[in-house]
């Protein structure tokens, strides 16, 4: 039996979209300080025409979507081979070291495999009544597929380790942030809807008291922000808005939903400030009447810079003299040890068959974990071990069950993008590599692609049922 408090991870707790929304906001900031003012531009990808993203004119701006170069190296534009600095890979493999080339964007976008449509992203959206629903509704993995599909799992943008290296990052992560700002707008009181629990009280970033995840807490790699101040588009930290764009499907404001104000379970504050409004494609972006101002920002007489070296790398070919201060670490900014040990929070028992099973509190999670490995980190639904024989470490998740794809009748076989005038394509599954370099449930990645799958044959079926 242990007493040690699972931790936590942001890529699945419930700090993500607050995460993903602050390096959003950073990165804007970013290109105000060289004096861009035309906000930050998203791609609404699943919008694409008969599915086929890689005719877009988003790669007239960022480089071709794949390469003949023997290393993937994007060949054209502003972020060609021998023009563009890149990060390190920071994965075992080193791949850039083997090629000698700092130089080298990796792209190898699987051109003609389909990405998630708009219905599928859209739907969960319509069910989900709380925040906490919304945090786990992609059920279409629609993240994920926009990484591996459109940038290639082999390549820069598909691998975690390194993918702001692509500037298509931010434009896909600008997307991400409008499907959770579609559905804050679907009723007022989601706006400042959250709630959840961190993984222990003394977590980094928590209060220090409980594991409730208030409003009011920091957030990491950005300690002067709460996720109070990520909530609102429109609040005292930011103010912005998204353009309207094909992907935007109706979603009905749901029933009880009190349409007159904006409410929070913990009664934080907002109002307007300055920012800049976001754009539907490059060539057509919008600024607001006012933008945010370039340069260190002071507030609570803490200058606020940029610790993040990727982004660094990623602006040195945009920028000449950054008005930002670069790879300084924010004063009183605490790093997260996921090595520790704290008080109760799971237990452990060995099994006959020399397996452990781990139980996690409140939530009374259990994973199994089989002999030969020893413990070291548990979070919240899934726990890290070493293998005692390769001593490497691996993970393990909750015991899900699994939902095999079962396949209609009726519905056509080996659809492709554009094909038919009515017909959907099926996304391109997310790949093994990317799941577990993402710590994610393979079972559950899986289970979501099967249900995708089976929701697009419903689809085709009935397009033949309407054209009889």
């Amino acid at each position: 039996m242990s007493s040690t408090l699972p931790v936590v991870d942001w890529r699945q707790t419930k700090l993500l979209n607050f995460f993903q929304r602050a390096m959003m906001f950073q990165w804007e900031r970013a290109l105000n300080s060289v004096g861009w003012k035309g906000g930050a531009v998203y791609w609404d990808w699943p919008a694409s025409p008969n599915q086929q993203w890689w005719k877009s004119s988003v790669w007239d701006y960022f480089g071709a979507v794949d390469s003949n170069d023997p290393d993937n190296c994007v060949l054209d534009g502003a972020f060609a081979k021998g023009k563009y600095a890149v990060s390190m890979d920071s994965n075992s493999r080193n791949l850039r070291r083997l090629s000698g080339d700092q130089t080298c964007l990796r792209r190898c976008g699987l051109v003609g495999a389909a990405v998630t449509d708009a219905t599928t992203i859209t739907n969960p959206l319509r069910t989900a009544k709380s925040y906490m629903a919304f945090h786990g509704g992609d059920t279409s993995n629609y993240h994920a597929v926009g990484h591996v599909t459109i940038g290639g799992s082999a390549c820069d943008f598909g691998n975690p380790s390194y993918s702001p290296n692509d500037p298509v990052f931010f434009l896909h992560h600008g997307l991400v942030d409008k499907v959770w700002w579609r559905w804050q707008q679907s009723c007022p009181a989601y706006v400042l809807d959250y709630e959840g629990t961190l993984a222990r009280a003394d977590d980094p970033i928590s209060d220090g008291k409980s594991n409730v995840a208030y409003a009011t807490l920091n957030i990491d790699s950005w300690k002067w922000w709460t996720v109070a101040d990520m909530l609102d588009t429109q609040g005292d930290t930011l103010c912005y808005t998204y353009s309207q764009s094909a992907g935007d499907l109706t979603i009905p404001t749901p029933s009880g939903c009190d349409v007159s104000t904006k409410t929070t379970k913990t009664s934080a504050t907002t109002s307007t400030s300055d920012s800049a409004v976001q754009s539907s494609s490059p060539s057509t972006t919008k600024s607001s009447s006012t933008t945010a101002s370039p340069g260190p920002v002071s507030k609570n007489n803490q200058t606020e810079v940029f610790s993040d070296g990727w982004m660094n790398l990623l602006l040195q070919s945009l920028v000449e003299v950054p008005t930002f201060k670069f790879n300084v670490p924010t004063t009183g900014q605490t790093k997260r040890d996921d090595t520790i040990n704290y008080t109760s929070g799971y237990t452990t028992e060995v099994q006959p068959d020399s397996s452990t099973l781990v139980t996690i509190y409140p939530s009374l999670r259990e994973v199994y974990v089989p002999g030969g490995y020893e413990i070291s980190v548990v979070y919240e639904s899934r726990v890290q071990a070493m293998n005692l024989l390769t001593k490497r470490p691996e993970m393990f998740f909750r015991l899900v069950e699994p939902i095999p794809y079962v396949k209609l009748d009726c519905a056509p076989e080996n659809v492709v993008p554009g094909s038919h005038p009515c017909y959907l394509a099926k996304p391109n599954r997310v790949s093994i590599e990317y799941a577990r370099k993402m710590k994610m449930n393979l079972v559950q990645v899986s289970n979501n692609d099967n249900i995708v799958a089976m929701q697009i044959d419903k689809h085709n079926c009935e397009c033949d049922q309407k054209a009889r």
